[in-house]
């Protein structure tokens, strides 16, 4: 569920920001680099909050702020702004994102034999391409579906205010997966194992007879 929100809800965002509000490709990823730095701290947190609050409290906390932050954005509106719908849905998603990722891959890799490390690591790259992909499937069907039956109900309504309908719908979709994956999340081990160091074995002491 990460990556189905991670990536659905940025994709949804971008299409709003250029198709209602008229930002320019260059402008939209300039004012939402508010999002890569939110990861960058949440994934700075989460590595040392993992260790001492284990995997569910963190996992549970970075979705619920994906969550929290796909509900912002269902503010959404024709006349939107970047402040401070926009800015305030990419921090709270930036920062849930960090947080969830770090704990996906620690969890991914914990307790795992350091043979099978290379398997664990494409597995998990794996899930998180395949999450990816339906996030931006299920967010674009859900937009398209409600802007469709926006307009079937109201003719000669705006189109503007038709996919703005459809994108507060998308931003409604990803919290609801959001709390799917929080849900998940309770699921989690509480704590990373430990690395076990072995200890070399005293030396036995050899009996000797006269």
């Amino acid at each position: 569920m990460i990556g189905t929100v991670a990536v659905g809800m940025p994709f949804v965002l971008t299409l709003y920001a250029q198709q209602v509000l008229g930002y320019s490709p260059v402008k939209f990823g300039v004012s939402s680099v508010v999002l890569a730095l939110g990861a960058t701290a949440g994934a700075i947190a989460g590595q040392g909050a993992v260790g001492k609050a284990g995997f569910r409290p963190v996992a549970a906390a970075g979705l619920a702020l994906m969550g929290g932050g796909s509900l912002v954005l269902t503010q959404v509106s024709v006349h939107g702004s970047y402040f401070p719908d926009i800015f305030f849905g990419l921090l709270l998603s930036g920062l849930g994102i960090g947080l969830a990722f770090v704990t996906a891959t620690v969890a991914a890799l914990a307790g795992v034999a350091e043979h099978e490390a290379g398997l664990a690591s494409g597995l998990s790259n794996t899930a998180l391409q395949i999450g990816s992909a339906l996030g931006v499937a299920i967010a674009t069907t859900v937009a398209i579906s409600r802007s469709n039956d926006y307009l079937a109900a109201n003719k000669g309504a705006n189109p503007l205010a038709a996919l703005t309908e459809g994108y507060q719908s998308a931003f409604a979709a990803c919290a609801a997966l959001a709390a799917i994956g929080l849900a998940l999340a309770l699921l989690l081990p509480g704590r990373p194992p430990k690395t076990q160091h072995q200890l070399p074995e005293p030396a036995s002491v050899a009996s000797t007879s006269d």
